[in-house]
């Protein structure tokens, strides 16, 4: 497993397959955008639950958290502005977070302590 970030505002997580995991930072070139990105989630690190939650609610979506190996731990579907997810059966570690709402995916990583 390599993990690399060739740019500031791309990283690729990749395993003997290939790239399994790609990060891209939308607003990391753009300094003239004074909004925050799209997604919080708190606390970080955690423990036993995360609570995530978007800037604007949504009608449907889906909600993906991958380990370091980019093995998928949890995929379901989404609605509202709010996600609680129980993380207390996942080990300690980094762990990433895709969401895809109308099209956009929005990414973020998190730690499990």
């Amino acid at each position: 497993m390599t993990i690399s970030f060739p740019e500031d505002n791309v990283g690729y997580a990749t395993g003997e397959e290939g790239t399994i995991l790609t990060y891209k930072n939308i607003y990391a070139n753009k300094p003239e955008i004074d909004e925050p990105t799209p997604i919080i989630f708190y606390p970080n690190p955690d423990s036993d639950h995360l609570t995530i939650l978007l800037e604007e609610p949504f009608a449907k979506g889906l909600l993906s958290i991958f380990d370091i190996h980019g093995k998928a731990l949890v995929s379901q579907n989404i609605d509202g502005s709010a996600i609680k997810v129980n993380i207390a059966s996942f080990s300690r570690g980094v762990y990433f977070i895709r969401i895809v709402v109308n099209q956009e995916v929005i990414g973020a990583k998190f730690i499990k302590h």
